[in-house]
């Protein structure tokens, strides 16, 4: 039977904090959209696409998204200005770009103002 002795220099205890931890002491957090246009996502114009804006107002899963997850962060953000990006779609000059700010602008006002710069970039 082997007997020893352990001797500690030092001992840190190091607490972990959890997510409300860190909103409760102020920490905020910064909501970004990137919104994928390539042909993957199908044709915008069909009821198939990931994409499609349906007439009669439902919403479809990007608008969803933007809606339910901006809904929950914007209230976290002191500011309420969210970065709004699109990829794999077409510039209004006609070029394919793999980064270009959905409404001209690197901010947006608010998460509804998201979900209507998204809705006219489709068109």
């Amino acid at each position: 039977v082997l007997k020893g002795q352990l001797y500690v220099d030092e001992f840190r205890e190091k607490e972990l904090y959890s997510f409300l931890d860190y909103i409760s002491s102020g920490f905020e957090l910064n909501f970004m959209v990137a919104v994928d246009f390539t042909a993957s996502n199908g044709n915008p114009r069909s009821p198939d696409s990931l994409h499609y804006i349906d007439p009669s107002g439902r919403l479809n899963a990007y608008q969803r998204a933007i809606m339910e997850v901006g809904e929950v962060i914007q209230f976290y953000d002191s500011d309420k200005r969210f970065s709004a990006w699109g990829f794999g779609g077409k510039t209004p000059d006609g070029t394919v770009s793999h980064c270009f700010n959905l409404n001209g602008s690197p901010y947006d006002s608010e998460v509804n103002y998201l979900s209507l710069s998204y809705s006219e970039t489709i068109e």
